[in-house]
């Protein structure tokens, strides 16, 4: 996100739920994005994923603020 996109970076971006492979039929092309933002996106489309990560990111902040306010005690 972020990064130039240069012909060698490039993708297209399509609706996995339309054509689940790599190609398209192109009715379903969302538009041109990095390869990197590619794969973070095709990570997200599953919406299990997408709620298994957050849970796993709430924990991890969670956790971190419990350990910020144990330390800030002990001082």
């Amino acid at each position: 996100m972020g990064e130039a996109i240069t012909a060698d970076s490039c993708r297209v971006d399509h609706d996995h739920d339309c054509c689940p492979g790599k190609r398209s039929c192109g009715r379903c092309v969302r538009g041109l994005i990095c390869a990197r933002c590619n794969r973070t996106l095709s990570a997200y489309e599953t919406t299990d994923f997408m709620y298994r990560a957050n849970i796993y990111i709430i924990a991890y902040s969670t956790r971190r603020k419990t350990s910020s306010l144990d330390t800030a005690r002990n001082i």
